[in-house]
C-alpha cells in the first residue's frame, strides 16, 4: 500500500513537470513568432507637389519724354532788353553797332513804319538773332516813355545773322500815332528818340528821333518791332 502511494505521487509529479514544460514551450513559440514576423502598419507618406510659380510679367519701361526745347528768338522785355541770340560766333554788342532810322514804308491810317538799322562799325564779324528791344525815351536823360515795343511775328521770320564789318541789319518798326488816343488816356509827351537794345545786350544805343510823340500811360502800346533781317 505504501509502495502504491509512492508510485502515484511520482506519477503526479511527472505530470506536473510535463505540463510545466508544455506551457514554457508554448510561451517561447509565441514569443519567437512575434519576433520573427513583425507586421508593422505601413505609414503612407503622401507628397503634395508644389505648384509652379506664376511667372512675373516684365514691367514695360516708361518712356521719358524729352523735354520740349525753348525757342530763343530774342525779343524785348518790359524794359526793352532782349535775350541773347543762339549760335556760334561773337555777339553783336552795343559797342560795335551804330543805330539809325530809315524812312521805311512811309505811313498811313494813324501809323508810321520807319526801319531801325544797326550797322557793324567794329573790326570783326558778329552774330545776332531775333528782336531788338525798343522804347521811347524822354526828358533828355534816357527816361523810358510809355511801354516798350511789342514783338510782331506777323512779318519776317527769326533768322541767325552774321554781320560783317561795315554791313548792316534792320528791323521794321510800327509806330502808332499818339493822336489816335484820347489825351486823358494817353498822356502824350514829345519823345527825344528811341533807346535800342541789340538782342542779348543790356547796354543800349540812343537814336535821336524827336518827331515822335509817346504816351506816358504804359497801358497804351504804341510800338511794335519785327525780327532783325539782313539789309539789302
Amino acid at each position: 500500500m505504501t509502495q502504491q502511494k509512492m508510485n502515484i505521487k511520482k506519477l503526479g509529479q511527472a505530470a506536473t513537470v510535463a505540463l510545466a514544460l508544455i506551457s514554457v514551450s508554448t510561451v517561447s513559440a509565441c514569443s519567437s513568432a512575434q519576433e520573427a514576423d513583425p507586421t508593422p502598419s505601413p505609414t503612407t507618406s503622401e507628397t503634395t507637389p508644389s505648384a509652379s510659380p506664376t511667372p512675373t510679367e516684365a514691367a514695360t519701361p516708361t518712356q521719358s519724354s524729352e523735354p520740349s526745347p525753348t525757342s530763343d528768338e530774342g525779343g524785348g522785355t518790359d524794359d526793352g532788353t532782349a535775350p541773347a541770340p543762339t549760335g556760334p560766333g561773337n555777339l553783336c554788342t552795343a559797342d560795335q553797332l551804330e543805330a539809325s532810322l530809315g524812312e521805311g514804308d512811309g505811313g498811313g491810317a494813324g501809323h508810321s513804319y520807319p526801319t531801325l538799322i544797326l550797322t557793324n562799325t567794329g573790326d570783326t564779324a558778329c552774330e545776332t538773332r531775333g528782336y531788338p528791344g525798343v522804347s521811347f525815351v524822354v526828358n533828355g536823360d534816357g527816361t523810358q516813355l510809355g511801354a516798350a515795343a511789342e514783338q510782331d511775328s506777323s512779318g519776317a521770320a527769326v533768322t541767325q545773322l552774321t554781320v560783317a564789318p561795315g554791313e548792316a541789319v534792320y528791323s521794321q518798326l510800327d509806330v502808332v500815332n499818339a493822336q489816335n488816343y484820347d489825351e486823358d488816356e494817353c498822356d502824350p509827351q514829345a519823345a527825344d528818340g528811341f533807346r535800342i537794345y541789340p538782342p542779348g545786350e543790356k547796354a543800349s544805343i540812343f537814336v535821336k528821333a524827336d518827331q515822335f510823340t509817346g504816351c506816358a500811360n504804359d497801358s497804351v502800346e504804341l510800338l511794335k518791332v519785327q525780327p532783325l533781317q539782313p539789309a539789302a
